[in-house]
């Protein structure tokens, strides 16, 4: 093969024209003394071996030809693969522009098999819809980041390059390239009821159909029914997590389940369940709100179990009654209504609004009747369930010389046949009272009053009835109003008698509202 050459530079610079091949003895000898047989450089033929300086000087400009210009591509339908490489003549500076989507490629390393094509940005395609900023004077980058965009077909045929995204126009997927796969990966799917999820590395959406417009963000599960299965639910990350009430909740964590009928929430942690309209957990494991507007803010197996009742941290600690609340502790129960237990071990306020400051293995309203006030203090753990400081509020309005007994709830005295069903302040066999009784009483439409103070003692066996002592009796009464009696009377099947208060008004026109207040330590016996 015979270049014709012309200058274009001082010295050993040439620019080809024309290649024409020359039939081999053309020239005679003198041909054949410049080259003798051509090899492939870099996809280009030069002479193996040369003679002279003529020959030297076509074989250098041949091989400097190659090094200029490496094989190029011009019309092919894809884009360059890691396999373009130096065993197909491929080499840095190589170009290879994709006709089917107008791209053109810049070959930076060609070791076999492992090629190195980076896309050209044209400075026409600068902030086009392509993913790509344009360079400003100071080549830096600038402009609107727009993404691709175009039927979910048409990117199907294309790959994304590493970091850029585009919108399916027809589905409305978003979708990022990895520089591999056709038509990128999903972001993020939008289902046909509005739902929104995370697919797999497939595109595919993993698990049960989610609810309409629910969010589900959460990429790992071992079932398929841990998803946002409710209407309007949400998921925002973790693992194993199930949300399938009406605009349920679940932030984050493992396993949680919010399955309230509306409104469940979960913020964080591990097995929890909150499983009551407005249930509440915050975070922690193990923890169970189930009753309606129940909350469990931390902790460790907690259970608010009852109608707007709360546990705010611990463990193992239960507030089953309704507006029940245990602050912290742990195995403490509170049961009654509005019962409260602020700390201690093995603790229970089970009375109706008790309360239970603090201990171990105590109780607070244990035995009292319903609507009753009691709190117990500084339960020792030496003596568990032995002693404990209570206090308990009786009241009765009266308006005649009979005398009326005042009760836990202010309402006419009910016996019951437990001390649940009964008003009635209710004596447990084997328990000793001693304490302070404080009667008030303040006449209708007047500031006339009247105080009585009693010093007590009642007391009964495992068994039987119980008994009354009375230590002392003081009063201020400047009206002569009658003296109050306390006294024991029968009390539902199982305990020992009622402590009754009986007041009474000096006659009938005269109506007084009685309020006692009945301090005292009980003692197990």
């Amino acid at each position: 093969m015979l270049i014709i050459l012309r200058v274009v530079s001082r010295g050993e610079r040439f620019f080809f024209f024309e290649a024409i091949r020359i039939k081999p003895g053309a020239f005679g000898s003198k041909g054949a003394a410049i080259m003798t047989s051509l090899v492939n450089y870099r996809g280009l033929e030069v002479p193996s071996s040369t003679f002279g300086a003529g020959g030297a000087a076509i074989a250098e400009n041949f091989q400097i030809l190659a090094d200029w210009h490496p094989l190029s591509q011009w019309a092919q339908p894809g884009n360059p693969t890691a396999s373009d490489d130096s065993t197909l003549n491929y080499y840095p500076g190589s170009l290879w522009l994709n006709s089917s989507t107008n791209e053109l490629f810049l070959c930076f390393s060609s070791a076999p098999g492992a090629a190195v094509w980076q896309q050209v940005i044209l400075a026409a395609q600068a902030n086009e819809p392509n993913g790509y900023l344009g360079l400003n004077g100071d080549g830096v980058a600038e402009g609107i980041l727009v993404g691709r965009t175009g039927t979910e077909a048409q990117l199907d045929a294309i790959v994304l390059n590493q970091g850029e995204w585009a919108f399916a126009t027809d589905t409305k997927q978003p979708k990022v390239g990895d520089g591999v796969t056709l038509g990128g990966l999903p972001m993020v799917r939008i289902e046909s009821n509005g739902a929104i999820t995370v697919p797999d590395a497939s595109g595919a959406t993993v698990g049960e159909v989610r609810g309409g417009f629910a969010t589900d963000l959460q990429a790992k599960r071992a079932l398929a029914t841990q998803v946002a299965s409710g209407d309007e639910s949400f998921i925002g990350s973790g693992y194993g997590n199930s949300s399938s009430g009406y605009r349920s909740f679940i932030g984050n964590g493992s396993d949680n389940t919010a399955s309230g009928s509306y409104y469940s929430m979960i913020g964080n942690g591990g097995y929890n369940t909150a499983t009551a309209f407005c249930s509440l957990i915050g975070t922690g494991r193990f923890n169970t709100a189930s009753g309606i507007c129940s909350v469990v803010v931390n902790g460790v197996s907690n259970h608010a179990d009852g109608t707007y009742s709360s546990v705010i941290n611990g463990s193992n600690n239960f507030a089953s009654g309704s507006y029940a609340t245990v602050l912290n502790g742990g195995h403490v129960e509170s049961l009654g209504l509005c019962s409260t237990v602020l700390n201690g071990k093995n603790c229970v306020a089970s009375g109706s609004y008790s309360t239970m400051i603090n201990g171990a293995q105590a109780e607070a309203g244990g035995a009292v009747a319903a609507k009753s006030f009691q709190m117990a203090l500084g339960c020792s753990t030496q003596n568990p369930d032995k002693i404990w400081q209570s206090w308990y509020s009786l009241s009765v309005q009266s308006s005649g010389t009979t005398a009326t007994e005042l009760t836990l709830d202010g309402n006419t005295p009910n016996v019951g046949t437990t001390e649940a069903t009964s008003n009635r302040f209710v004596l447990v066999q084997g328990r000793a009272y001693f304490g302070t009784l404080k009667i008030v009483g303040k006449q209708s439409g007047s500031s006339n009053i009247a105080e009585f103070d009693a010093q007590i003692v009642a007391s009964s066996g495992s068994s039987g009835s119980a008994t009354l002592i009375t230590i002392s009796q003081n009063a201020t009464n400047p009206n002569s109003w009658p003296t109050p009696t306390v006294q024991i009377g029968s009390g539902p099947t199982g305990f020992a008698g009622v402590l009754q208060v009986l007041c009474a008004s000096p006659n009938t026109s005269t109506t007084i509202q009685w309020m006692c207040l009945f301090n005292c330590a009980e003692v197990t016996i």
